[in-house]
């Protein structure tokens, strides 16, 4: 009887082992893993720092749900944090007046920080002007003083979970609306491709391609990513366009 019960112990052993191998991510009693389980939905949270009004919320948070086919959600405001701020621009005579400037590589951190849980990633939106170091084979690009607090339109961890943008530099050089929404709208896109791990692209028709310095460089590319970058990102994560 003994070598009954040990026998029929060992089959036991051997068929949970084998089901983990097969299934490792499965329980053997679960009726439910038969039948894979869809890939949860990606939540992005847009976090709108200060005096960002709600038009422009939500036309990042729709550019973003019908292009990329994830849940969008909006956070209350929050003040932009003074540890981020910057007093270092030293192309200050070419502002009148001066902007309150803020570091976005700060903000980014400060973003990951303050992320919900719920959250795959955490977007920020100010008004305000943010900047960063812009560097050219790993030494800050010449003429140093003007690119050691370079004014930018948006940054994001590459790949990560939170990204940048600021509307201050949208308008400087138009009052056409259509325009400047399709400026928005591009930069958001473009950053939260940078959070999925998207590169710089050196084609002109994808919205990953870099701004080289230049608005005009956003406005002539198209709000779609080109095909090499689409198939970059795991469709589970993608909207089925």
């Amino acid at each position: 009887m003994k070598k009954i019960v040990i026998a029929l112990l060992g089959v036991g052993v051997l068929f949970s082992i084998g089901w983990f191998i097969i299934f490792p991510n499965s329980h053997p009693l679960s009726s439910s893993a038969l039948t894979p389980s869809p890939p949860k939905t990606r939540v992005v949270c847009l976090q709108p720092f200060a005096d960002l009004d709600t038009a422009t919320l939500e036309e990042v948070k729709n550019a973003i749900q019908q292009y990329y086919g994830f849940e969008v959600r909006s956070l209350p405001a929050i003040p932009l944090p003074d540890q981020a701020r910057t007093t270092n621009i030293a192309g200050l005579k070419l502002y009148n007046p001066s902007p309150e400037r803020y570091r976005a590589d700060s903000l980014l951190r400060y973003l990951k920080r303050k992320k919900p849980e719920i959250c795959h990633n955490c977007i920020g939106l100010t008004t305000k002007d943010i900047s960063s170091t812009k560097k050219l084979n790993g030494k800050i690009k010449e003429p140093a003083w003007m690119y050691t607090d370079w004014g930018i339109f948006g940054l994001g961890f590459q790949p990560g979970p939170t990204a940048v943008l600021s509307t201050y530099r949208l308008a400087r050089d138009t009052r056409d609306l259509v325009k400047i929404k399709a400026r928005l709208r591009k930069i958001a896109m473009h950053e939260l491709g940078h959070n999925l791990g998207l590169p710089h692209c050196p084609n002109p028709t994808c919205f990953m391609r870099d701004a080289l310095e230049s608005i005009l460089t956003i406005d002539a590319a198209p709000e779609a990513l080109c095909e090499n970058c689409r198939n970059a990102i795991p469709d589970a994560w993608f909207a089925k366009n």
